[in-house]
């Protein structure tokens, strides 16, 4: 299996984010069905560390098309992006999240009910559990870096009654 793979808007992530045991060193999340029209993911890296106990995780490359949105879903652990270009906006339905705007110091908490639009340069942390949405309400493509730790066999898009990556 290559390390990078892309999968098309729309398109299954057979590749990318399929399960893989090869021998025991590379294990990937479930496949997700399908992302929604106009989201674009690259894995750039993977490994299972030996620290996570059992756990993974995954750098990838998030392109977001004008329009497209990623509807409420939880990660099976915790993740952090960086956006790379344009403006994704966040919506934290439940639990919580950690911003740091590009050049403060200071980070906010976000909660459940906030939303925000993150910049080139904002970075997202949240747990494990957060459920939340994610979107790009802008006129160009943005893009973003995610961190993210996974549970092998188990998607990394977990919808949120039944609203999910569809």
């Amino acid at each position: 299996m290559p390390l990078r793979s892309v999968t098309p808007a729309g398109g299954i992530a057979r590749r990318t984010l399929a399960a893989v045991d090869d021998g025991g060193s590379t294990r990937m999340p479930a496949p997700t069905p399908s992302y929604p029209p106009g989201i674009t993911v690259e894995t750039l890296a993977r490994g299972m560390p030996r620290a996570l106990d059992g756990q993974g995780l995954v750098l990838l490359h998030v392109t977001y098309e004008p329009g497209a949105v990623i509807r409420a879903h939880t990660d099976p652990g915790a993740a952090t992006y960086s956006v790379q270009s344009g403006t994704i906006e966040l919506s934290i339905e439940s639990g919580t999240a950690q911003l740091e705007r590009a050049g403060q110091d200071e980070s906010q908490m976000l909660n459940a009910g906030d939303t925000i639009a993150t910049r080139t340069g904002d970075a997202v942390f949240y747990d494990a559990g957060t459920a939340h949405t994610t979107r790009n309400s802008g006129r160009s493509p943005a893009t973003m870096i995610v961190a993210a730790i996974f549970t092998p066999d188990k998607p990394l898009l977990q919808p949120v009654d039944g609203d999910g990556a569809d």
